[in-house]
């Protein structure tokens, strides 16, 4: 949990032809939730899973652009969005070149720009990749700090 009370935590995953995404304040208190179903391609056909996350990556983050300073959502917010679809990650990072979604990251880099803080800093939304049996381990490693700190063995591997 951040102390940061302009930080948003975004949880988005897409299913074929349907989505969802949660809000949560920096406490991971929700501010907002969506689902939309019935999404469909060019083709008239249900939306691939990949491509509904990344929708309900552009329409969460949308919702962050368009309630600034109401709604509970910050005047100046730090976005933090999690996706379970590794791509996605990577092509919301430049890390690789989209594909097929390449009308996608135009919109989001548009985002990106309006929900900047000042023409210099750019970073205020953070992209995660979450893999789909992901387990936070943080307060085991916390155990075992506070452990070691109260013994004089060495630590357990």
């Amino acid at each position: 949990m951040s102390k940061n009370q302009d930080v948003v935590y975004v949880f988005v995953k897409g299913y074929k032809g349907r989505f969802a995404y949660e809000i949560t304040d920096y406490k991971f208190k929700d501010i907002y939730q969506s689902v939309k179903a019935d999404i469909l391609n060019d083709k008239n056909e249900k939306m691939y899973p990949i491509n509904t996350d990344m929708q309900a990556m552009l329409e969460s983050l949308n919702y962050v652009k368009d309630n600034r300073g109401k709604n509970k959502i910050p005047i100046h917010p730090v976005v933090f969005l999690f996706t379970t679809f590794e791509l996605n990650f990577h092509v919301a990072n430049a890390l690789k070149n989209p594909d097929k979604n390449k009308e996608n990251v135009k919109e989001l880099e548009g985002i990106k720009k309006e929900l900047a803080r000042s023409l210099i800093d750019r970073d205020q939304i953070k992209i995660y990749w979450i893999p789909k049996d992901f387990e936070n381990r943080m307060e085991y490693v916390e155990k075992l700090l506070e452990e070691e700190a109260l013994s004089s063995n060495p630590p357990r591997l």
